[in-house]
Protein backbone atom coordinates (compact mmCIF):
# COMPACT_ATOMS: atom_id res chain seq x y z
CA UNK A 1 0.00 0.00 0.00
CA UNK A 2 1.35 3.16 -1.31
CA UNK A 3 1.45 6.68 0.63
CA UNK A 4 -1.52 7.81 -1.27
CA UNK A 5 -3.81 4.57 -0.12
CA UNK A 6 -2.69 5.14 2.89
CA UNK A 7 -3.64 8.43 3.21
CA UNK A 8 -6.95 7.55 2.13
CA UNK A 9 -7.55 4.84 4.47
CA UNK A 10 -6.71 6.71 8.09
CA UNK A 11 -8.81 9.29 6.00
CA UNK A 12 -12.11 7.64 5.55
CA UNK A 13 -11.69 5.73 8.99
CA UNK A 14 -11.92 9.33 10.57
CA UNK A 15 -14.82 10.23 8.75
CA UNK A 16 -16.46 7.03 9.22
CA UNK A 17 -16.45 5.99 5.95
CA UNK A 18 -15.92 2.33 4.82
CA UNK A 19 -12.32 1.22 4.55
CA UNK A 20 -13.30 -1.22 1.72
CA UNK A 21 -12.48 0.99 -0.66
CA UNK A 22 -8.95 0.78 -1.80
CA UNK A 23 -8.94 3.77 -4.26
CA UNK A 24 -11.13 6.67 -4.93
CA UNK A 25 -11.80 6.11 -7.79
CA UNK A 26 -12.22 2.15 -7.82
CA UNK A 27 -14.41 0.33 -9.25
CA UNK A 28 -14.77 -2.77 -6.80
CA UNK A 29 -17.96 -3.48 -4.66
CA UNK A 30 -18.78 -0.96 -2.10
CA UNK A 31 -20.28 -1.43 1.59
CA UNK A 32 -24.20 -2.12 1.22
CA UNK A 33 -25.04 0.53 3.22
CA UNK A 34 -24.52 2.54 0.67
CA UNK A 35 -25.73 0.78 -2.56
CA UNK A 36 -25.62 1.88 -5.66
CA UNK A 37 -27.49 -0.68 -7.60
CA UNK A 38 -31.29 -0.22 -8.97
CA UNK A 39 -32.19 -2.74 -6.01
CA UNK A 40 -31.09 -1.18 -3.32
CA UNK A 41 -32.08 2.52 -4.69
CA UNK A 42 -35.72 1.23 -5.09
CA UNK A 43 -35.36 -0.51 -1.54
CA UNK A 44 -34.95 3.19 -0.49
CA UNK A 45 -37.58 5.31 -2.57
CA UNK A 46 -40.45 2.29 -2.32
CA UNK A 47 -41.06 2.93 1.59
CA UNK A 48 -40.52 6.81 0.98
CA UNK A 49 -43.45 6.73 -2.13
CA UNK A 50 -45.02 4.20 -0.05
CA UNK A 51 -45.63 6.68 2.67
CA UNK A 52 -45.76 9.72 0.31
CA UNK A 53 -48.97 7.77 -1.65
CA UNK A 54 -50.51 6.75 2.30
CA UNK A 55 -50.29 10.81 3.33
CA UNK A 56 -51.91 11.93 0.09
CA UNK A 57 -54.36 9.43 0.43
CA UNK A 58 -55.27 10.60 3.81
CA UNK A 59 -55.15 14.26 3.19
CA UNK A 60 -57.85 13.52 0.32
CA UNK A 61 -60.24 11.41 2.48
CA UNK A 62 -59.65 14.50 5.13
CA UNK A 63 -60.69 17.25 2.79
CA UNK A 64 -63.10 15.17 1.27
CA UNK A 65 -64.53 14.25 4.64
CA UNK A 66 -64.45 17.62 5.91
CA UNK A 67 -66.31 18.96 2.94
CA UNK A 68 -68.92 16.46 3.84
CA UNK A 69 -69.57 17.16 7.21
CA UNK A 70 -69.77 21.04 6.32
CA UNK A 71 -72.52 20.56 3.21
CA UNK A 72 -74.44 17.98 6.33
CA UNK A 73 -73.99 20.82 8.83
CA UNK A 74 -75.24 23.78 6.13
CA UNK A 75 -78.33 21.25 5.43
CA UNK A 76 -79.55 20.92 9.04
CA UNK A 77 -78.83 24.30 10.00
CA UNK A 78 -81.37 25.37 6.91
CA UNK A 79 -84.11 22.46 8.19
CA UNK A 80 -83.33 23.64 11.52
CA UNK A 81 -84.33 27.31 10.51
CA UNK A 82 -87.55 25.98 8.32
CA UNK A 83 -88.69 24.26 11.62
CA UNK A 84 -88.03 27.19 13.98
CA UNK A 85 -89.97 29.34 11.01
CA UNK A 86 -92.81 26.86 10.97
CA UNK A 87 -93.04 26.99 14.41
CA UNK A 88 -92.60 30.71 15.04
CA UNK A 89 -95.76 31.32 12.66
CA UNK A 90 -97.83 28.84 14.55
CA UNK A 91 -96.49 30.30 17.81
CA UNK A 92 -98.16 33.81 16.67
CA UNK A 93 -101.38 32.26 15.17
CA UNK A 94 -101.41 30.93 18.40
CA UNK A 95 -101.45 33.97 20.14
CA UNK A 96 -104.20 35.74 17.81
CA UNK A 97 -107.05 36.42 20.07
CA UNK A 98 -109.40 35.85 16.98
CA UNK A 99 -108.29 32.16 17.50
CA UNK A 100 -109.21 32.17 20.60
CA UNK A 101 -112.67 32.27 20.53
CA UNK A 102 -114.82 29.56 19.49
CA UNK A 103 -117.16 29.77 16.77
CA UNK A 104 -120.68 28.61 17.51
CA UNK A 105 -123.28 27.43 15.54
CA UNK A 106 -124.36 29.05 12.83
CA UNK A 107 -128.14 30.36 12.85
CA UNK A 108 -129.65 27.34 10.62
CA UNK A 109 -127.81 24.84 12.94
CA UNK A 110 -129.25 26.24 16.16
CA UNK A 111 -132.71 26.22 14.27
CA UNK A 112 -132.42 23.03 13.19
CA UNK A 113 -130.53 21.49 16.63
CA UNK A 114 -133.89 22.87 18.38
CA UNK A 115 -137.08 21.87 16.34
CA UNK A 116 -139.48 22.77 19.54
CA UNK A 117 -137.97 25.92 20.33
CA UNK A 118 -137.75 26.99 16.41
CA UNK A 119 -141.22 26.04 16.05
CA UNK A 120 -142.12 28.49 19.50
CA UNK A 121 -139.60 31.50 18.12
CA UNK A 122 -141.16 31.28 14.81
CA UNK A 123 -144.66 31.70 16.25
CA UNK A 124 -143.39 34.72 18.39
CA UNK A 125 -142.01 36.23 14.57
CA UNK A 126 -144.34 35.36 12.48
CA UNK A 127 -145.44 39.06 12.26
CA UNK A 128 -142.27 40.09 11.55
CA UNK A 129 -141.76 37.72 9.03
CA UNK A 130 -141.91 38.75 5.13
CA UNK A 131 -144.49 37.13 3.27
CA UNK A 132 -144.45 33.44 2.20
CA UNK A 133 -141.18 33.13 4.04
CA UNK A 134 -140.45 30.16 6.74
CA UNK A 135 -138.27 31.79 9.57
CA UNK A 136 -135.62 28.33 8.69
CA UNK A 137 -135.21 30.38 5.15
CA UNK A 138 -134.79 34.02 6.32
CA UNK A 139 -132.02 33.03 8.66
CA UNK A 140 -129.77 31.16 6.09
CA UNK A 141 -126.53 32.28 5.95
CA UNK A 142 -126.82 34.23 9.46
CA UNK A 143 -123.87 33.37 11.58
CA UNK A 144 -126.01 33.62 15.24
CA UNK A 145 -129.38 33.43 15.66
CA UNK A 146 -129.56 36.76 17.45
CA UNK A 147 -128.74 38.30 14.37
CA UNK A 148 -131.54 37.21 12.09
CA UNK A 149 -133.84 38.13 14.58
CA UNK A 150 -132.78 41.42 15.03
CA UNK A 151 -132.68 42.04 11.46
CA UNK A 152 -136.15 41.15 11.18
CA UNK A 153 -136.91 43.34 13.96
CA UNK A 154 -135.22 46.35 11.98
CA UNK A 155 -137.05 45.47 8.88
CA UNK A 156 -140.41 45.74 10.46
CA UNK A 157 -139.51 48.44 12.54
CA UNK A 158 -137.88 51.14 9.96
CA UNK A 159 -139.77 49.79 7.05
CA UNK A 160 -136.75 48.22 5.22
CA UNK A 161 -136.69 45.20 2.87
CA UNK A 162 -135.47 42.20 4.81
CA UNK A 163 -133.56 40.61 1.84
CA UNK A 164 -131.44 44.02 1.14
CA UNK A 165 -130.63 43.97 5.18
CA UNK A 166 -129.84 40.65 5.05
CA UNK A 167 -127.49 40.85 2.06
CA UNK A 168 -125.49 43.28 3.47
CA UNK A 169 -125.43 41.98 6.98
CA UNK A 170 -124.36 38.50 6.03
CA UNK A 171 -122.43 39.62 3.29
CA UNK A 172 -124.37 36.97 0.95
CA UNK A 173 -126.78 37.91 -1.65
CA UNK A 174 -129.63 35.97 -0.86
CA UNK A 175 -130.89 32.90 -3.19
CA UNK A 176 -134.41 33.68 -3.10
CA UNK A 177 -136.76 36.83 -2.66
CA UNK A 178 -137.15 40.34 -4.62
CA UNK A 179 -133.45 41.72 -4.47
CA UNK A 180 -133.72 43.92 -7.90
CA UNK A 181 -133.78 46.83 -5.85
CA UNK A 182 -130.97 45.82 -2.96
CA UNK A 183 -127.40 46.86 -4.02
CA UNK A 184 -124.48 44.72 -2.75
CA UNK A 185 -122.47 45.98 0.32
CA UNK A 186 -119.37 48.18 -0.43
CA UNK A 187 -116.25 45.41 -1.40
CA UNK A 188 -119.09 42.28 -0.99
CA UNK A 189 -118.20 42.42 2.90
CA UNK A 190 -120.67 42.33 5.36
CA UNK A 191 -121.67 45.23 7.60
CA UNK A 192 -122.67 45.41 11.21
CA UNK A 193 -126.04 46.11 11.85
CA UNK A 194 -125.79 49.64 12.66
CA UNK A 195 -123.92 50.47 9.55
CA UNK A 196 -126.54 48.46 7.53
CA UNK A 197 -128.87 50.45 9.12
CA UNK A 198 -126.96 53.54 7.99
CA UNK A 199 -126.47 52.54 4.61
CA UNK A 200 -130.58 51.77 4.45
CA UNK A 201 -131.96 54.27 6.29
CA UNK A 202 -129.78 57.36 6.62
CA UNK A 203 -132.16 59.21 8.65
CA UNK A 204 -132.78 56.32 11.75
CA UNK A 205 -130.51 56.83 14.30
CA UNK A 206 -128.51 53.70 13.84
CA UNK A 207 -126.83 52.86 16.88
CA UNK A 208 -130.17 52.99 19.05
CA UNK A 209 -131.99 50.93 16.70
CA UNK A 210 -129.62 48.70 16.43
CA UNK A 211 -129.16 48.38 20.47
CA UNK A 212 -132.81 47.77 20.88
CA UNK A 213 -133.58 45.49 18.27
CA UNK A 214 -130.38 43.37 19.66
CA UNK A 215 -132.12 43.62 22.70
CA UNK A 216 -135.58 42.30 21.25
CA UNK A 217 -133.78 39.88 19.78
CA UNK A 218 -132.54 38.43 22.61
CA UNK A 219 -135.64 38.55 24.24
CA UNK A 220 -137.56 36.40 21.45
CA UNK A 221 -135.39 33.63 21.76
CA UNK A 222 -135.47 33.67 26.01
CA UNK A 223 -139.20 32.97 25.74
CA UNK A 224 -139.02 30.45 22.98
CA UNK A 225 -136.29 28.48 25.14
CA UNK A 226 -138.48 28.69 28.67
Amino acid sequence: MNNDEMVQVRYMRKTGLPDRVTHWGSTSQQSSRYPNDESGLLSVIRPFARSLALATRSAYRSRSEGVTMKTKWIIAGLIAALVLLGAARAAAQSYNPIHWIKKGPTASEQLAANSDESKKLAALLQALLPPKTKLEDACTSFKQLNACVAALHISHNLKIKFNCLKWDVTGVQPASGNVASCSAPEGGKSLSLAKAIQTLKPQADAKAEAKNAERRAQEDIKDATS
